[in-house]
């Protein structure tokens, strides 16, 4: 039964990156607004599940400190290689979500797009507070969960554990965890009180701006 590690590793397995168009990469749309009003010029930002790379190079050509980190270390490769391909500048670490790798107050950012509804519910509360404690005393995240309805339309039927995440164990999708989100449980998951921004896009991602 593949794991999640396994399901994300596996969407870079085998990429040659001397052969993909990197030159016109679409980062999170909500990104450029966060950068312009939440980030100083040269901040020192976190991609929490950097993946491969797409925001965390974003953030690197508007010229922040870039780090980034990922439980793959298939991800953590390819962003290397990419940065290194492209002459960008950044840092990335193999660590998982809620036990991020540096002390307390680093990062004037952090950066977790696509990612906290893809663990199940005690993970991505640990993760807020790993998010809070790695951030400066003036720092904020930015984070998008997916909209209602991704994954539904998938015919396995998922594993339900027992905080309501969906697992799936067959199919093209095995391992894929899933954590369906309503509006108001996002603002549980990360408090009222701390969200400066809510909004959601015309395609249902919802996108948040927090301390």
């Amino acid at each position: 039964m593949p794991s999640a590690k396994e399901f994300w590793s596996s969407r870079l397995k085998n990429i040659d990156i001397t052969k993909i168009d990197l030159s016109e990469d679409r980062s999170e749309e909500m990104l450029h607004y966060y950068c312009d009003n939440y980030l100083q010029e040269k901040a020192t930002v976190l991609d929490l599940a950097c993946g491969g790379g797409r925001n965390a190079r974003y953030l690197a050509k508007r010229g922040y400190n870039v780090f980034g980190t990922d439980f793959s270390g298939l991800a953590v490769d390819f962003c290397r290689r990419t940065f290194e391909y492209l002459k960008l500048k950044g840092s990335f670490q193999e660590s998982n979500m809620s036990t991020i790798p540096f002390e307390n107050g680093f990062f004037a950012g952090v950066t977790c797009i696509a990612a906290l509804d893809h663990v199940t519910l005690p993970e991505a509360v640990e993760t807020i507070k790993e998010i809070r404690r790695v951030l400066s005393r003036q720092g904020t995240m930015f984070l998008t969960f997916d909209p209602l309805g991704r994954n539904e339309e998938l015919a396995e039927e998922p594993e339900i554990l027992p905080d309501g995440t969906w697992k799936y164990n067959t199919g093209p999708k095995a391992g894929l965890i899933f954590r369906k989100y309503t509006d108001e449980q996002i603002v549980e998951l990360i408090g009222d009180e701390k969200i400066i921004k809510f909004q959601k896009g015309t395609d249902g991602t919802r996108r948040v701006i927090a301390r």
